[in-house]
């Protein structure tokens, strides 16, 4: 394969691939390609063809793949230019990954985040909601000073009066039934 391979496409991204390849000092020699069966939507056709191109660059193990279009000779153009644009991404001191796969991965990581943030949020968003759902005094606290000043033998008429209060502050009311 070289510059002058027909791919059915424009001449001069060819060219401009090519002159891409000789900029960066890749062999072609050094890059493997394998033709394997199509899968996915397409129905018999795309299971039938081997339109689905794979190419490694053997000295750096990177690796890129292309079954976007039906015609074999036009994946083999877009996988060899995914390989190169890798190959140039880690010689330029990256991790080897295309800006694609790195939006990609960032949007990973972004989703990831939120998910995290919600799911942490959820569980104390709960926490605060049960702890503003408790009343300020518990009820044994309401109920038990009443039993301790009857203990001590404060007298009926100062139990009632507190005993009333205490049902109203919780909700009891006068003592008459509500609803219907």
């Amino acid at each position: 394969m070289d510059r002058y391979h027909n791919f059915d496409i424009k001449k001069e991204k060819v060219d401009a691939l090519f002159d891409k390849i000789e900029e960066l000092g890749l062999s072609m020699a050094d890059v493997e390609e394998k033709f394997v069966r199509g899968s996915g939507a397409g129905g018999q056709k795309i299971n039938k063809t081997n339109s689905n191109v794979q190419m490694t660059h053997a000295p750096t193990g990177l690796q890129s793949e292309c079954q976007r279009e039906r015609q074999r000779e036009k994946n083999r153009f877009i996988a060899l230019r995914a390989l190169v644009d890798k190959i140039e991404a880690q010689l330029k001191g990256g991790s080897g990954m295309t800006k694609e796969e790195k939006k990609i991965a960032a949007l990973r990581k972004q989703k990831a985040r939120k998910k995290r943030r919600s799911s942490s949020s959820s569980s104390s968003s709960s926490s605060s909601k049960k702890t503003a759902a408790q009343p300020e005094d518990s009820d044994d606290e309401l109920f038990g000073a009443a039993g301790e000043s009857e203990s001590a033998g404060g007298g009926e008429s100062g139990l009632e009066g507190e005993g009333e209060r205490e049902r109203d502050r919780i909700g009891a009311g006068d003592g008459k039934e509500r609803g219907g």
